[in-house]
């Protein structure tokens, strides 16, 4: 894998052109703001997966969460585990 280095300018004003030629050369970009590296930009294997990530629930999923539990706490009907629950949560955001 190639790296190359570019700044945040040259990165909003090519976005398109940069994940593209980052895909089809397998090509990884640092890019910088005010001269510090901010972040990575790198090629997907094709056999990636969404079930491979690390998938962080949202503001609203999490409250979501909380108000099952809280209702679990009150009466114990309809309730679902709490990893199953999120792990709907997750699916139901991915797909």
């Amino acid at each position: 894998m190639t790296t190359k280095i570019i700044n945040i300018r040259e990165y909003r004003n090519n976005i398109t052109t940069l994940w593209k030629e980052a895909r089809k050369n397998n090509v990884k970009y640092i890019v910088l703001v005010h001269s510090k590296p901010a972040f990575e930009v790198k090629p997907i294997d094709d056999d990636f997966t969404l079930e491979e990530a690390d998938v962080v629930p949202t503001a609203s999923e999490i409250k979501a969460y909380r108000r099952a539990m809280a209702d679990y706490k009150k009466n114990k009907k309809n309730f679902t585990d709490g990893r199953k629950f999120m792990q709907d949560l997750i699916k139901k955001k991915n797909a």
